[in-house]
């Protein structure tokens, strides 16, 4: 499975500025880093730059970071020690990661990364800053707090979404409901009217309706059998949705390969540009200038790299046992890409060409799951979950305690 970021059952407490503006916290944590270091270290920090990153759809922590010039050790770094206390997967478009940003350093020009912040949640904001031997650590300045647990029984009276919308579910939350009736065979996507729905899920701000909500539990009675579902963090950060015996699917949650690219040509059958006859496209394709930068959709590791006959230059990035993606055309590999190398969401790979059998610079970009293509563009992808016997042991502590609101 891709990314290793953080465990499904651990709590994720925001770090909340108990009475500081946030701006005059984050400058005296920088403020007492700085003063931390030795003379030389001191003398590098003084031309700190603070810099705000705004997440864009399919962003992930990581690729926000690294565009900004920061290493991937950085990066991985920082995003283990913000996924201790906030689970990364309630990032959303358009919210904004403040990062400072020491000098350029070594031959391969990377920004050392001094601390994070994000304002995770109406009036809490959690920040991380650089220690000495180069992990990431909450200030000092700040103190912790835990999600408030809600539980809400909502009587079917219409569809799905309609009734949950009715009862003021946090539309988070609803959606995830409605990911669990897709992935979960079991869970009626259309339940009965009269059917009882009980929903457990937590937020991290002032009340109840926080945007950031997020499904712990959702058990559906019909009147003859009770469906129960769990919205698990796998230990790879994925989204799992599984039954009480860890049975389920995993949501897939993959970054654009090209930033901005216009499809060009679907999944699905076509007649072939240059060939000429009727042949089915196994994959997309984004024109996009020669030279743009190929982004990894998830982390990964490199399976194979070189050229592959009319894919022309290509890269296969193997996720987990399930899932694969390929990149094809390419003009030139990023530096100290090679096979076995490791990868992490977004992490530029390669570069748009148009080698091999191509009518113009593109990136074709595939999406295999169990060896078999799917469609890139569908907004339901997911992969089949099967726990070992380690991860099932932690998800069966999970479940002892998911349902039972605080």
């Amino acid at each position: 499975m891709p990314q290793t970021r953080r465990r499904g059952n651990r709590r994720h407490p925001l770090i909340r500025h108990a009475h500081l503006p946030i701006a005059l916290v984050f400058s005296l944590i920088l403020l007492s880093t700085i003063a931390a270091g030795s003379r030389a270290e001191d003398s590098a920090h003084r031309s700190v730059t603070t810099v705000s990153v705004v997440l864009k759809p399919g962003d992930s922590f990581e690729h926000a970071v690294l565009q900004d010039g920061v290493s991937p050790g950085d990066a991985l770094a920082a995003a283990h020690a913000v996924g201790n206390l906030y689970d990364l997967h309630r990032l959303q478009p358009g919210q904004a990661i403040t990062l400072s940003l020491g000098p350029k350093a070594g031959a391969d020009g990377h920004r050392t990364l001094l601390a994070v912040h994000i304002e995770a949640a109406p009036g809490a904001d959690l920040t991380v800053v650089r220690t000495e031997d180069g992990s990431f650590e909450s200030g000092k300045t700040v103190a912790s707090g835990s999600p408030s647990v809600h539980q809400q029984t909502v009587v079917v009276t219409a569809g799905l979404q309609e009734s949950l919308a009715a009862a003021r579910i946090p539309a988070g939350v609803a959606a995830e409901v409605g990911k669990a009736a897709i992935f979960d065979p079991d869970f009626p996507e259309k339940p009965k009217a009269g059917a009882r729905l009980t929903v457990v899920y937590e937020t991290y701000g002032r009340s109840a309706r926080d945007d950031g909500a997020v499904l712990r539990y959702a058990a559906l009675d019909d009147g003859h059998k009770r469906h129960q579902v769990y919205r698990y963090a796998l230990a790879d950060s994925l989204v799992a949705f599984l039954t009480e015996n860890g049975l389920g699917a995993a949501a897939l949650s993959l970054a654009d390969p090209v930033d901005d690219a216009r499809v060009t040509s679907g999944f699905g059958w076509r007649v072939h540009p240059i060939l000429g006859v009727w042949k089915f496209h196994n994959g997309i394709d984004y024109a996009a200038p020669r030279g743009t930068p190929v982004h990894v959709a998830a982390d990964g590791v490199v399976e194979d790299i070189g050229w592959h006959g009319a894919n022309g230059y290509y890269v296969r990035v193997r996720h987990g046992p399930q899932l694969e993606t390929t990149y094809s055309h390419l003009q030139r590999f990023a530096a100290n890409i090679r096979r076995g190398t490791p990868l992490h969401k977004g992490q530029v790979i390669a570069y748009v060409g148009m080698s091999g059998l191509a009518t113009g610079p593109h990136l074709y970009y595939e999406i295999l799951v169990d060896g078999r293509p799917v469609d890139p563009a569908k907004d339901d992808l997911a992969v089949p979950v099967t726990l070992s016997s380690t991860d099932l042991a932690k998800f069966r502590e999970f479940v002892q305690t998911a349902a039972v609101p605080k």
